[in-house]
């Protein structure tokens, strides 16, 4: 009989990690793919009207960047107009576009909303998942799973990412903040009693909690942060130099092309995780010009790059979250770092600065601990651990407007969650019938700053003279973020359950369409989508193949690839005959790459020979 689990889906904006508690031993694993790897990018591409996800979807953003859609993320349950959609523009890679108000993306003329696009990664790590199961020959079945945001993420925020799981059939337990499950995460190694900083900097957001950990009970006691802040935000800041640069010193301007830009953009982030180890690196753009043959090369030093980065952001949600918590900085245990952009040396500086200079505790990774904290918390819902207690609060007041425009808070930032409290309203004129009453969560005192959630009307209540009226109003929010009001007149007794579903461009009856369709493409279509993506990688394959034997002026990768387009013109192919041709291509490539290096080692060698001796002539 298969053993139910539960996955723990940490859905990052540039990179996503699965894991599961191990229930026979009592472990957190993580999910790997048949590579071994990890970490999976959160990227999808369009590929011959397929979808491709992950890896195979980040190898087409270079050769198609305007079918590459990256960091979606950044626009779930994001309206339009907002000015997180203007920053979310600087780092989406394709069109954004306005859907009924929120936005979405659009790919060859069609549109697609966030949700879509975040459960069809979903979908591709439930079956990375189910596959590594298979691989190891373990019975386990998908019970559920935990998805976790970042802490900042408001309720429109959190109800889209619940809605993509619902897109890609999976069984949503729990929407878990990510500080918070890093919390979890740190326990399990440290058993030690205490308050802890949770600075979680990823590559489009960042949040920073405060946490005290008590005989196996986990209370936040404050969070805060930027939902629209993260490690893109600083590859972005790091390409506007490079661009202005390049179009003063060469005269061309690379953000006329997609795939300059993207090419670009790669570098900049291997350039950026290579500067966190070591103090210079060499950026290298290989054909980043489509009409000339020009390729980019600079050296890059970690000063440089400190120069150019901005951690001012970092700085002022720690100490505001210090200040929420109302705890000293000296009662702080550790500081935990979470993300992968927390590696950054200069991050480490400013915050173990504030911290009076003290060691950040780095023993976890910082790209897996998020996901194992949410597989602890899917155990904990499951039964297999009963020993640990989690209290998070509302990372956001939540509350109605007044008549005078003002936001009325009716559960406040930081309440312990779940929570319900409630207050008095009444009617502004005489006779009034009915009330209206929007709902927003935020801290501005004006109620269009904040972010709205919905509304709805309330009559049949007694009506008379402006003031009569004496109506109550409950707002319960659970831990799931679920919020509801409730409504009731104390004259007449007449009452009103409304649910705050959140304002997101999916509705139901397109959630059971998708996930209809994605349920018939499981069954009837697995050796057409297994064929489309071996054929999808063979051109791929052919791309790098042709690039080498230009820029190297190689007969034989020449020869390669008009063999490789040969060999793929067969309609019939199946995807068995296309893996044979793909292994063929990639280990023939690697044998006349090999070769033709050994050729420019012995050439170099023989210059070298050739300079020796022409020396030793002119000595004599």
């Amino acid at each position: 009989m298969s053993q139910d689990i539960v996955l723990g889906i940490d859905l990052g904006t540039t990179m996503s990690v699965i894991s599961y508690y191990d229930p026979h031993e009592k472990a957190v694993k993580l999910i790997k793919d048949k590579e071994q790897k990890v970490l999976f990018p959160s990227v999808v591409a369009l590929v011959d009207g397929k979808w491709e996800v992950g890896e195979r979807a980040l190898e087409q953003y270079e050769v198609t960047p305007e079918l590459t859609i990256r960091n979606i993320k950044r626009l779930m349950g994001t309206p339009f107009y907002s000015d997180g959609c203007k920053q979310a523009k600087n780092i989406i890679s394709s069109k954004v576009v306005n859907m009924d108000g929120m936005a979405g993306v659009e790919l060859m003329g069609k549109q697609y909303s966030p949700e879509e696009i975040s459960s069809i990664i979903l979908s591709f790590l439930k079956d990375t998942a189910e596959k590594h199961f298979e691989r190891l020959k373990l019975d386990y079945n998908i019970s559920g799973v935990v998805i976790t945001v970042p802490a900042y993420f408001n309720h429109n925020q959190r109800t889209a990412t619940r809605r993509a799981g619902e897109v890609a059939g999976l069984n949503v337990l729990r929407i878990v903040n990510e500080p918070t499950a890093a919390s979890l995460a740190y326990g399990l190694q440290n058993k030690e009693d205490g308050k802890i900083v949770a600075v979680d900097l990823g590559g489009g957001t960042f949040d920073v909690s405060v946490i005290d950990i008590s005989d196996s009970t986990y209370k936040v006691l404050s969070t805060n942060g930027n939902s629209y802040f993260g490690g893109e935000d600083l590859n972005n800041k790091i390409f506007k130099n490079l661009v202005d640069f390049i179009k003063a010193n060469i005269g061309i301007d690379i953000t006329l092309s997609d795939r300059s830009q993207a090419i670009l953009n790669e570098e900049i982030e291997r350039v950026k995780q290579e500067l966190s180890f070591n103090k210079s690196s060499y950026l290298n753009a290989n054909d980043i010009f489509e009409k000339d043959p020009y390729n980019f090369s600079a050296k890059i030093t970690r000063e440089e790059l400190e120069e150019i980065l901005d951690f001012g952001e970092v700085k002022k949600h720690i100490i505001k979250a210090i200040e929420d918590a109302d705890v000293k900085y000296e009662e702080i245990q550790d500081v935990v770092l979470v993300g992968g952009s927390t590696r950054i040396p200069m991050l480490k500086k400013i915050v173990s600065k504030l911290f009076d200079g003290r060691e950040l505790y780095d023993k976890l990774n910082p790209d897996e601990v998020v996901s194992i904290g949410a597989s602890i918390q899917g155990a904990i819902i499951s039964g297999y651990i009963d020993d640990i207690l989690l209290i998070d609060v509302a990372s956001l007041s939540l509350g109605i407007k007044l008549d005078d425009e003002t936001f009325l808070p009716i559960i406040k930032k930081g309440t312990v969650l779940p929570a319900e409290f409630n207050d008095n309203v009444t009617t502004s004129e005489n006779d009034q019938k009915f009330l209206v009453f929007n709902i927003a969560q935020g801290e501005a005192e004006k109620f269009s700053d904040n972010i709205f959630l919905g509304n709805f009307i309330f009559e049949g209540f007694d009506t008379g003279p402006a003031g009569y009226p004496n109506i109550t109003v409950t707002i319960k929010q659970n831990l799931d973020g679920i919020i509801e009001v409730l409504v009731k007149d104390e004259n007449s007794k007449a009452k009103e359950t409304y649910l705050i579903e959140g304002e997101y461009n999916i509705s139901q009856s397109r959630i059971q369409e998708l996930t209809a369709k994605n349920e018939e493409s499981n069954e009837e279509n697995k050796e057409e989508n297994e064929r489309k993506r071996c054929l999808s990688r063979i051109k791929y394959k052919l791309f790098e193949i042709e690039r080498y034997a230009e820029k190297f002026d190689s007969e034989r990768m020449r020869e390669l690839y008009k063999n490789g387009l040969d060999a793929i013109k067969e309609d019939k192919l199946k995807a068995s005959d296309l893996s044979v041709i793909e292994n063929y291509l990639s280990s023939r490539y690697f044998s006349v790459m090999a070769s033709h290096q050994k050729e420019i080692e012995n050439k170099l060698e023989e210059n070298a020979r050739n300079y020796a001796k022409k020396l030793r002539k002119k000595e004599k």
